[in-house]
């Protein structure tokens, strides 16, 4: 039996052979999927068979079943089979705590260690940047340079009011040139580091952002969702985003895609959302944003891991789209907040 509609007709139905079962539908697999829950991604689904359908309910039923008597999650709706016992599907419905139960380390390769999160003081946070960035500065700030001057001031008008999200040390916000420059981080470094002629805001993205409705042009951020604690938390920054943005006003995302990536993506420890150029679309898209272009490969990965090419590289590389499919493993999305 083929099951569609709402939220699961718009994602893949679930391979329920027995080699896929053993691969991807393990015990553990349910419970570092929650981590994952946002839009569609809450249904799972077997065939008519009986061998299926047995596997479907030892291997994603019962573990469910167990996370809703625990208190994860606050209800599950189960589709049963013609014999009106088995169950065939199951959806998640309502809320989801992840608080009140120490979720297993995952198995799966491309997922993160699903453990109780630590808490990360203002003062690590600005540790952490320093321990990683500190050495390539003045390199970083050179590639910054190239990037904003040879691609992304084509975005930016110079009259227009900027605001750069997750700035971190403004490696971007110092380069582009606009009327006015606002940076946005929780790092406690972040207004020493800017520059001069930056405003700063010290603030956690997903609450109210000290900034008036429809008074920004352009939002830019880089390498900045991932480190976000929950998808809740990306929604509501990008609804911020676009009540600060002016009809018209562009959002730029550029981040790292999971998609080519796989396990290296948890290679930094404060990587917490996995996320790809498809997803982003899908969350811009939903969040009220016209998606204007996707590009799933942009720029490498990680300057912090060794790929330090000299400058002149980066200038030559942004001119050719086609090394792009070669070393790109970051996202590029443009969006704009459609005009009423």
């Amino acid at each position: 039996m083929s099951l569609t509609g709402g939220q699961a007709s718009e994602h893949q139905t679930i391979n329920t052979s027995r080699s896929y079962y053993a691969k991807m539908i393990e015990p553990d697999y349910c419970k570092v999927r929650l981590i994952e829950i946002g839009v569609g991604r809450r249904f799972w689904q077997s065939n008519s068979s009986a061998e299926n359908a047995h596997a479907f309910y030892e291997r994603v039923v019962q573990p469910l079943r167990r996370l809703q008597r625990r208190g994860v999650l606050e209800k599950l709706q189960e589709i049963t089979g013609t014999d009106n016992r088995t169950p065939i599907a199951v959806e998640i419905i309502g809320q989801v705590d992840l608080t009140t139960v120490a979720l297993p380390t995952a198995k799966l390769s491309g997922y993160p260690p699903a453990g109780p999160r630590a808490t990360e003081t203002l003062q690590d946070l600005g540790k952490e940047y320093r321990q990683r960035f500190a050495a390539l500065a003045p390199y970083r700030d050179s590639v910054w340079q190239v990037l904003v001057r040879d691609f992304f001031q084509h975005y930016v008008d110079p009259s227009a009011t900027v605001l750069d999200l997750g700035s971190g040390w403004g490696e971007f916000i110092r380069h582009i040139h606009a009327q006015r420059r606002v940076a946005m981080d929780l790092n406690p470094d972040m207004p020493s580091r800017v520059g001069p002629g930056v405003e700063t805001i010290l603030q956690d993205c997903s609450q109210t952002w000290q900034v008036s409705d429809s008074s920004l042009d352009v939002v830019f951020t880089s390498n900045f969702f991932e480190h976000l604690p929950d998808k809740d938390a990306l929604r509501r920054t990008l609804q911020e985003a676009r009540r600060c943005l002016k009809d018209g006003g562009r959002i730029i995302c550029l981040g790292p895609n999971i998609r080519f990536l796989h396990g290296a993506y948890w290679d930094f420890w404060d990587h917490l959302l996995p996320l790809t150029d498809r997803s982003m679309v899908e969350i811009l898209t939903l969040t009220g944003f016209a998606v204007e272009r996707a590009e799933p490969r942009f720029l490498p990965y990680s300057m912090s891991q060794g790929f330090t090419p000299p400058i002149g590289f980066i200038s030559l590389y942004i001119r050719l789209p086609f090394l792009w499919r070669i070393l790109g493993k970051q996202f590029l999305l443009v969006a704009r907040k459609p005009n009423l």
